[in-house]
């Protein structure tokens, strides 16, 4: 809108400010694509930048070229170019647009204003009008995105991070101005020796290439080198994917390990903080439909929002807002799944090269888990997952029992029925907006939802039942020799209405939801084991997060393949929502 003022106010009636050469719009058009695909890659501190040569074309069209020719030669080639490395994304290519009607309308206001010498175009005054436009334009474009990206990914600005945006745009724009002039002259002077920057930008092209590839090998070399260490295995995954993090800047990642057929799975998960999680169990609902759906040269992307995705529930299991699945492919089989995901802001498309890189990590790992140091380091983690203590039976967050423990108490409660002949119920609960939460105000601020939540939950049952941690943000009740089965949907709907109340924090209170999951076994024909039981109330709660926050579905064993085979149609969905 600011653009479209000032294109509409001061410059509508604006021509070329000033003339050095003639030079028509199709000409700078394609100096202005060609100057969007080369870049330089550097890196300070850690943090890798791409510095734009986009700028430079821009310097030479002010003194060139009609600024709406101006306008639509460098938004038409950075769209343009931007379609050549992806595909097209029409969000993303109107904020583009949009940021580009401004810096031209700036750049050009400045330079008309501070009043270029039209008697010698390339004297002090000239450049010097020229470069504060560039700088005024730049710094006005730097601040601006930085905050529309903030708001629309929901994070805070940092001011560090401001502060080093705007001095690298500054010292760009400072280049490329330079580079621009330097090439004014030249095509003053000697318009041949524009020519003799060709060979540079050709070098530019196969350097950058260049160092890319040798970025990959060195990535496989290194992720090679350390699926087969024998290495601690917590200092191995910490390892694996702090590299598959920096590649592909995603910062949680996901290792299930299926070393044998229909067996539980060994999940390693890493997260922001470097810590590393490991637990044995059987794969959700999501998950196993998540690997059947895999083709073993493919790899997945999606979002938590994505409706009728299996990745995308598998996602919103853990709070992640964008994440890439691969399947460890074997012979007759999937070895497993790795998964990177990551909160708003995030990877949202990997290019045909790091599909790649990703599939080979996958095929690595797949055949160090079947011959390699990796499947001697998942037998000896399972071995030791199989020791008991305390910690291997309690959540070390919320104090309340976790899913090894719950498994036990179902089991044994489904044991009792054929005498007792009373309902056993399992309820599962996700809490839906938890990760946005925790981002926001922090790690303690997430432990204190999370014992919050327990508390109530546990408050919601009687003494005979159990409130569990099932991991990350999901919980689950046992309802143990209960009157009748619709007392679970009693207890479904009473455990939405608690996490509906307002949670204290500090000086203000958040608000926060559940999807809920409800599977009931009446007798013991409807669940064999705990696993199966918790399967049915896993398959619930995948539909009641797909129908929406503070939903609760009640598992129909009638509608089980209804459910399985075209979960899109709305009569199922009727039909098994409470």
């Amino acid at each position: 809108m600011a653009g479209t003022l000032l294109w509409l106010g001061p410059l509508l009636h604006g021509g070329r400010v000033t003339s050095v050469v003639s030079l028509p719009w199709w000409a700078l058009f394609a100096a202005c694509y060609v100057a969007s695909l080369l870049y330089v890659q550097v890196r300070a501190d850690r943090e890798s930048s791409q510095l734009s040569l986009a700028e430079i074309p821009v310097v030479i069209g002010l003194f060139v070229i009609d600024p709406p020719l101006l306008l639509a030669a460098y938004a038409g080639s950075l769209l343009f170019a931007h379609w050549t490395r992806r595909r097209a994304r029409l969000a993303q290519d109107c904020a583009d647009a949009a940021l580009a009607v401004l810096y031209i309308a700036v750049a050009v206001l400045v330079f008309a204003a501070i009043g270029p010498d039209d008697g010698a175009p390339l004297a002090l005054r000239s450049v010097i009008a020229a470069a504060c436009a560039m700088v005024a334009a730049g710094w006005l474009l730097a601040p601006l995105a930085l905050a529309v990206a903030s708001l629309q990914h929901e994070r805070p600005l940092r001011r560090g991070e401001l502060i080093r945006t705007l001095l690298l745009r500054t010292s760009v724009t400072a280049t490329n101005t330079s580079l621009g002039i330097v090439t004014l002259l030249a095509a003053r002077s000697r318009p041949l020796l524009v020519f003799a920057v060709v060979p540079p930008m050709i070098m530019v092209l196969f350097a950058a290439e260049s160092r890319r590839r040798a970025a990959r090998m060195e990535f496989l070399y290194h992720t090679a080198d350390i699926i087969h260490s024998s290495a601690d295995f917590s200092e191995f995954a910490r390892s694996l994917f702090g590299t598959l993090g920096r590649m592909f800047s995603l910062p949680n990642g996901e290792l299930i390990a299926l070393p044998e057929p229909r067996a539980p799975g060994l999940h390693i998960r890493h997260d922001t903080r470097g810590g590393v999680a490991m637990s044995l169990s059987r794969l959700t609902f999501a998950e196993e439909e998540t690997l059947d759906t895999l083709r073993p040269a493919d790899v997945a992307h999606a979002t938590s929002g994505l409706a009728g995705s299996p990745l995308g529930a598998l996602l919103a299991e853990r709070n992640a807002a964008h994440g890439f699945a691969v399947a460890l492919p074997g012979g007759d089989r999937s070895h497993g799944l790795l998964l990177l995901y990551g909160p708003a802001g995030c990877r949202t498309r990997l290019t045909r090269r790091e599909s790649e890189l990703l599939l080979a990590v996958a095929r690595q790992l797949a055949a160090a888990l079947q011959h390699g140091r990796l499947a001697d380091a998942v037998s000896a983690a399972k071995a030791q997952r199989a020791e008991p203590s305390r910690d291997d039976f309690y959540d070390t967050v919320t104090q309340i029992p976790n899913r090894a423990l719950f498994v036990q108490r179902v089991g044994n409660a489904l044991g009792k029925l054929p005498s007792t002949r009373r309902p056993v119920a399992a309820v599962c609960i996700d809490l839906d907006g938890f990760a946005k939460l925790s981002t926001a105000h922090g790690l303690e601020a997430g432990d204190r939802i999370l014992n919050v939540v327990a508390t109530r939950l546990r408050s919601q049952v009687r003494k005979v039942d159990m409130a569990a941690r099932l991991g990350s943000d999901q919980f689950a009740i046992l309802l143990d020799g209960m009157r009748h089965p619709n007392d679970a949907q009693v207890v479904a709907r009473r455990v939405i209405e608690s996490l509906r109340q307002p949670i204290p924090l500090g000086d203000e209170q958040v608000s926060i939801s559940g999807s809920v999951g409800v599977a009931v076994a009446a007798n013991p024909a409807d669940a064999s084991s705990a696993e199966e039981l918790l399967r049915q109330a896993d398959m619930a709660l995948y539909l009641a997060r797909r129908q929406g926050s503070d939903r609760y579905v009640i598992f129909d064993r009638g509608a089980r393949e209804p459910l399985v085979a075209a979960p899109d149609n709305p009569a199922v969905a009727a039909a098994i929502i409470a």
